[in-house]
């Protein structure tokens, strides 16, 4: 993989990094910024898609300027979830999402409440199985 410039600082490059869950996303050492490509934001917030409110926030999308580190299309602002203040960048071509320094935090908060617990749970076995743990 080529090295992807920072939607937010341009210049830096983002940083491949693999969590203590075994899911790889890029970091950006300047701002702190997160990239995570199509369904990692799913893996990292244990849900079962990247957005659980697409259908209601999609429409809520504002155009950015910022380049997609990943394709040649560019990022909208959204709200992460329907209700919520937490506005992320999107890119509507490769489904990739950006989070500033500290929003990833805030997500995972949120993530808890729009999936049941036994929703989230089955899909974090899952892919724990996936992964080659487990019997």
């Amino acid at each position: 993989m080529s090295a992807a410039p920072c939607p937010k600082c341009e210049a830096t490059e983002l940083v491949e990094m693999r969590t203590s869950d075994h899911i790889t996303l890029d970091f950006c050492d300047a701002c702190g910024g997160m990239w995570f490509d199509a369904n990692e934001l799913a893996d990292f917030l244990g849900l079962t898609v990247d957005f659980v409110q697409m259908d209601k926030v999609r429409d809520s999308a504002k155009p950015t300027a910022l380049a997609c580190p990943k394709c040649p299309g560019e990022l909208v602002e959204m709200p992460f979830a329907a209700e919520s203040e937490l506005l992320v960048d999107w890119c509507p071509a490769c489904r990739g999402t950006f989070f500033d320094f500290r929003e990833a935090g805030e997500a995972q908060a949120l993530a808890a409440t729009l999936e049941s617990s036994q929703a989230r749970l089955k899909v974090i076995q899952q892919r724990f199985f996936q992964k080659g743990f487990g019997g």
